[in-house]
């Protein structure tokens, strides 16, 4: 099979994927997406897009965010080459979630990206104020009981993992700045396209394939049948969203 049926055919199988709502076929969806970026670095199957949000189901936060911060940065240059696989590639590892999210602020940004940032916002958020009641154990019980039940209460690795976050009292600060972060956001987003928040709140799937162009309802709808998944696996998402733009 010549290289070009290859990709087709790799590229038909992704689609086909994403058909199948199971943990499986999302793990299976990825990995093909992941080889599919190896074998072609320029992504000519458009797959890069949809990437962070099967990982954020995946509870593969920090890599999604790896991910976009990549391509983002080094991968957004014009003098990147594509061709040379000497070059650096998706080498962007352990990127500070908590940052700024001012480097996301580009008017033909990609909105698949920065829809799965305040996905990946709020769910640290959430995982954040999950940690409010165990924090009234401290000091009354073990320490390492304080923190199976604070693991036990949040769902990504980034916060689970984290010792600091566990043991720290009081996360109002942080809450408060992932809280900032996603308003700002939002508005970002409403800005990069006017009709994802209105779709993503009042539609449901599915969401055809269509072609688009920048800041148009076909390419929110396109986002969308990446990434409905994601938003609906994080409960309480939407209605957050929802919440913040008053509706």
């Amino acid at each position: 099979m010549e290289t070009r049926d290859y990709m087709r055919a790799r590229c038909a199988y992704y689609e086909a994927l994403m058909l199948i709502p199971t943990k499986e076929a999302i793990k299976a969806q990825l990995d093909n997406a992941l080889d599919m970026l190896r074998l072609c670095r320029g992504d000519n199957c458009g797959v890069r897009s949809s990437v962070p949000s099967l990982m954020i189901q995946l509870d593969q936060d920090q890599e999604a965010y790896d991910f976009i911060k990549w391509w983002e940065t080094d991968g957004n240059k014009s003098d990147y080459d594509w061709g040379d696989m000497d070059l650096p590639y998706l080498n962007v590892k352990g990127a500070d979630v908590f940052e700024p999210v001012d480097w996301l602020n580009r008017r033909f940004g990609d909105l698949g990206y920065t829809t799965a940032v305040v996905l990946l916002k709020i769910k640290l958020q959430r995982d954040l104020l999950a940690l409010k009641d165990p924090a009234t154990l401290l000091g009354r019980v073990p320490q390492e009981i304080v923190d199976n039940i604070a693991r036990n209460n949040v769902r990504s690795p980034i916060i689970a993992n984290d010792k600091q976050i566990l043991s720290a009292s009081d996360h109002t600060a942080l809450i408060k700045t992932l809280d900032d972060q996603i308003a700002a956001l939002i508005r970002m987003i409403e800005k990069q396209n006017p009709f994802f928040w209105k779709i993503l709140l009042t539609a449901s799937p599915p969401f055809p394939p269509l072609p688009y162009s920048h800041g148009s309802k076909e390419e929110a709808q396109n986002v969308l049948r990446d990434s409905y998944g994601a938003w609906k696996d994080a409960v309480g998402a939407m209605d957050l969203v929802r919440t913040k733009l008053g509706k």
